[in-house]
């Protein structure tokens, strides 16, 4: 944040503005990448230091970000952009309604509330809307991811002779670096060995939704480019991967069996973990909740895990009573119901959706980013569960990132558009 000083003429007083700029974005970005760290190690570890961390910088980057949200250039935006205004305002009504249900929750902790990453604060990551919209250079961002891919590889080469002990926190980093290197075609030879090496850890430590994006990315990336002037056939490449992505989750086994066949794979990586998530979320609620979920406290029975616990050598698998799922469709609409979903995703099914109807060679990244972003919204169905993490946030910035853009090419149209001179009735004709 920069403070300057502006004179007011009428009344002799100096008024200090708050203004935002890209200083923001990296400071924030760490801040949270900590916190998501910390976060991770104290569950694995134990550690309540590292817990106590993970509070004080989430609830920081929290207060960064509301006030850049305050900032002189926010406030412009608010003003004249009414769906970046009205959508923060439905989604602080939620976040309020949602709360006030969970003090009827007869498990009821008010720690666990604001201070679980999958409760109250997995919303904090969709204020990167915010951030993103106010960020005029992605270079301080680039820069961090530059940070993250070299410390993912330290961490490849970590996890070969040691245990996995935060297997998801580098790997935000793999398609925004391809995102930003390829579109500057810069780097191919390095972004495809980290593709390789990215898809060889994934089969280490058993990450298959790592495995998945990678191919949804490429196949969406190579596609999307070469139909770049046609809205008809990226219409065509998308229907046809939710049509994929549908008969996946119905035919999931057969899908796996083919695979482990053809590639020898291991029964953990070859297994369908996702499929019952799906029969059992939607057995445990009801048509209301179905639509206002269980609030942020909600969980569900799980008959899977009540057989695990009752194994031999499943006494510490996870409770039946299940508070949050894999899959961040089903845990979106155990939390919040389709309004949470609805809340959640779609500012990035419509900067994706608009995005990508582009056709100039200018919004080139933009566009790239898009393809990200899609990629995103496919994993949403297999893995995706919001939660505050870097992952969200990075996800909801460039979201915010590119509808900047996208705003900005709708007023420098309108500058250009041409005046229709206005005829005036002529009494005398």
């Amino acid at each position: 944040m920069k403070v300057f000083k502006a004179a007011n003429s009428k009344k002799g007083v100096l008024v200090e503005k708050l203004r935002a700029d890209n200083g923001h974005s990296l400071g924030i970005f760490l801040m949270i990448f900590f916190a998501s760290l910390c976060y991770t190690l104290s569950a694995n570890l134990g550690n309540n230091l590292l817990r106590i961390a993970y509070s004080v910088l989430m609830y920081s980057s929290l207060l960064a970000m509301l006030i850049v949200y305050l900032s002189i250039e926010n406030r412009q935006k608010l003003k004249y952009d009414k769906k970046y205004s009205y959508y923060f305002i439905l989604l602080l009504l939620f976040a309020v309604f949602n709360s006030i249900r969970d003090f009827s929750n007869p498990h009821f902790s008010l720690v666990t509330l604001i201070n679980n990453s999958r409760a109250l604060p997995c919303l904090i990551p969709v204020l990167g809307l915010i951030i993103g919209y106010n960020t005029k250079s992605l270079k301080a961002i680039e820069k961090a991811v530059y940070g993250l891919v070299i410390t993912f590889c330290a961490y490849v080469g970590y996890v070969v002779v040691n245990e996995p002990s935060a297997p998801k926190i580098f790997t935000v980093c793999i398609l925004p670096f391809a995102v930003l290197n390829l579109t500057k075609g810069r780097f191919k030879i390095l972004t495809l060995l980290l593709f390789a090496v990215a898809a060889w850890h994934s089969v280490l430590v058993d990450y298959r939704a790592l495995l998945l994006r990678l191919i949804f990315f490429t196949a969406f990336f190579i596609s999307l480019n070469l139909f770049s002037k046609s809205n008809f056939m990226k219409f065509v490449t998308v229907a046809v991967a939710f049509v994929g992505v549908y008969l996946f989750l119905t035919d999931i086994s057969g899908v796996l069996e083919y695979f482990a066949s053809e590639t020898n794979a291991t029964p953990a990586l070859s297994s369908d973990t996702r499929t019952f998530l799906y029969t059992e979320v939607f057995d445990d609620l009801t048509p209301a909740q179905q639509i206002t979920g269980k609030g942020f406290l909600g969980t569900y029975f799980s008959p899977v895990f009540l057989g695990f616990q009752s194994m031999a050598g499943y006494a510490e698998a996870d409770s039946f009573n299940r508070f949050s799922v894999e899959v961040g469709l089903l845990e979106l609409v155990l939390k919040g119901g389709y309004i949470f979903f609805a809340l959640y995703t779609i500012p990035i099914i419509y900067v994706t959706w608009k995005g990508l109807q582009v056709k100039d060679a200018s919004f080139k990244l933009e566009y790239n980013i898009c393809i990200y972003l899609l990629t995103e919204i496919i994993i949403f169905f297999v893995e995706n569960s919001p939660s505050y993490h870097i992952h969200f946030f990075l996800l909801f910035f460039f979201t915010g990132y590119v509808y900047n853009q996208l705003k900005l090419r709708e007023q420098t149209a309108m500058a250009h558009k041409p005046v229709r001179p206005r005829k005036y009735f002529n009494p005398n004709a």
